[in-house]
């Protein structure tokens, strides 16, 4: 295993990880929403750091399939929201 895999464990007042599969990035799952359509998504927030050295928090929704989950997190506490019906 090299660094780049090595994710700390964190206990609950921690959301827990998930890794981008695009670019390998990890981030805090907040809560996952199920879509209209069926199709899930999550609310995600990653910590970065300005070229003025400020910290910030950015926050996006992202479709469930570009996530995959990491060894160790606990997922059954994040909050799920089924979609509403549709009249």
């Amino acid at each position: 295993m090299n660094d780049d895999d090595r994710v700390p464990r964190l206990d609950d007042t921690f959301a827990p990880v998930v890794r981008l599969r695009r670019d390998r990035r990890y981030v805090y799952l907040l809560e996952w929403e199920q879509r209209p359509d069926g199709r899930w998504r999550a609310r995600v927030v990653w910590v970065t750091r300005s070229p003025a050295g400020v910290w910030q928090a950015p926050e996006a929704w992202m479709p469930a399939e570009d996530l995959e989950p990491v060894e160790g997190q606990d997922y059954g506490r994040v909050p799920r929201r089924p979609a509403e019906p549709d009249f």
